[in-house]
C-alpha cells in the first residue's frame, strides 16, 4: 500500500458518504480552492483521487505425490495493480475505524496481466482481478456492512 499522490484532490461535502459509494470531487480541474464541488457516485464516475494505491504479488507451491514428489509453482510473476481505494470513515466512539472502498481512477486502465503470470489464466484475468472485477466490487461494496 502506498499513499496516492492525487489525494490532494479530495474534498468534503455534507451528506456525501464514502462508505455509501459517494465521493466529493471538484467540478473544475483548475481551482481546488473553489467551492465548486459535487457529490458523485463511485459506480458511474472515474474518481480523480483515492487515499491509497495497492499493488499485490502472490503465488503458491503445491507438492503432489508421496513416493515421487512433484512440485507445481504458480505466481503472478510481477505486481498486479494499481488498485485504488478510499478509506471511508466509520462511526465509532472509541477508536477511529475505516472501511476500504475500491474506486476506479485514470490509473485503473493500466491494470494488466504480467507476461509470465501462471496463477491467473489470461482469458479470466479481467473478471478475476482486472477492471471488470473492480467494477463489480464497487457495485457490491455498498451493500456490505463493514465491521
Amino acid at each position: 500500500l502506498m499513499p496516492d499522490p492525487m489525494q490532494v484532490r479530495s474534498c468534503e461535502l455534507k451528506g456525501c458518504t464514502e462508505r455509501n459509494n459517494k465521493i466529493c470531487q471538484y467540478k473544475s480541474r483548475r481551482d481546488e480552492k473553489s467551492d465548486d464541488k459535487e457529490c458523485v457516485s463511485t459506480e458511474s464516475t472515474v474518481a480523480e483521487w483515492s487515499d491509497v494505491t495497492a499493488f499485490f504479488q502472490f503465488g503458491f507451491q503445491l507438492r503432489t505425490g508421496i513416493a515421487f514428489k512433484a512440485y507445481t509453482f504458480a505466481n503472478t510473476s510481477d505486481w498486479l495493480g494499481p488498485y485504488n481505494m478510499i478509506m471511508a470513515p466509520l462511526p465509532s466512539r472509541k477508536i477511529q475505524k475505516f472501511a476500504s472502498r475500491y474506486v476506479t481512477t485514470p490509473a485503473s486502465s493500466h491494470l494488466h496481466l504480467p507476461p509470465d503470470a501462471a496463477i491467473v489464466p489470461p482469458e479470466i484475468f479481467d473478471r478475476m482481478v482486472g477492471l471488470t472485477a473492480i467494477n463489480q466490487s464497487i457495485h457490491m461494496q455498498q451493500s456490505l456492512e463493514p465491521g
